[in-house]
């Protein structure tokens, strides 16, 4: 299994530097994402989001058309390259959706916040190499540590069990139930340090993921401000 995984992303990695690579989005010749694709990573997606500080989520874009091309060609085929544009889109949206409201705080002088990278299964972490959040909140971090805010990246939960993929479970009920109890805090020591939590992940669909994530900062006392991520489903935003 990891021969082949390694063996996969050697070709994939051989096949763009002989061919001319197409924007992940609608394939436009030699771009990475085409300045259209690219500006529908630019919006300010609020999601009502109970038991965080800030009472929403954020996301850059609705996951669907170029969106969820560009997105399912770095997250599951290997287009690494489109991590420093997911990652200059997180950064945006941590300037225009979390940092003015932090700013308004008076304690803001005062609050540390860990950035933590929502975590994948075993399955998902085989198959990809990597854990492709962690790009993401590390974009997060730099952004708030420019605004002059106290964060760090910690790595700090993780899934014990098997978590199918939330797009892939039949019915609401089924992808909200999936990964009930899998998440646990991984590095209680470094996270208790942290007075706020940020979660970042790619996707939210049913949040199913993102409140077990909550759950399991709460149990150790720990406040979750918000999530980031780079897409919301339709219908939630």
């Amino acid at each position: 299994g990891g021969f082949r995984t390694g063996a996969s992303r050697c070709l994939r990695a051989f096949g763009f530097l002989l061919f001319p690579r197409g924007c992940a989005g609608c394939d436009m010749p030699d771009q990475l994402l085409c300045p259209s694709c690219l500006s529908g990573l630019s919006d300010v997606v609020a999601r009502p989001m109970p038991r965080t500080a800030m009472a929403f989520c954020f996301a850059s874009a609705l996951y669907r058309g170029s969106t969820r091309a560009a997105i399912l060609a770095w997250k599951d085929h290997g287009d690494l390259e489109l991590g420093r544009v997911f990652g200059a889109s997180m950064a945006l949206l941590a300037r225009r959706g979390v940092i003015p409201a932090l700013r308004r705080r008076a304690d803001v002088k005062t609050i540390r916040i860990a950035v933590v990278p929502v975590p994948s299964s075993r399955h998902s972490l085989r198959h990809r190499g990597r854990l492709h959040t962690l790009d993401l909140a590390g974009a997060v971090v730099r952004q708030l540590r420019s605004s002059g805010l106290d964060a760090s990246l910690v790595n700090g939960l993780d899934i014990r069990g098997n978590a199918g993929k939330s797009v892939q479970v039949a019915g609401s009920r089924g992808r909200a139930n999936r990964i009930n109890g899998l998440v646990h805090v991984r590095s209680r020591l470094r996270l208790q340090a942290y007075s706020s939590v940020i979660l970042v992940d790619d996707i939210i669909t049913t949040a199913s993921t993102l409140r077990e994530c909550m759950r399991a900062l709460s149990d150790e006392g720990l406040c979750t401000l918000t999530a980031l991520l780079i897409a919301s489903t339709a219908g939630h935003g």
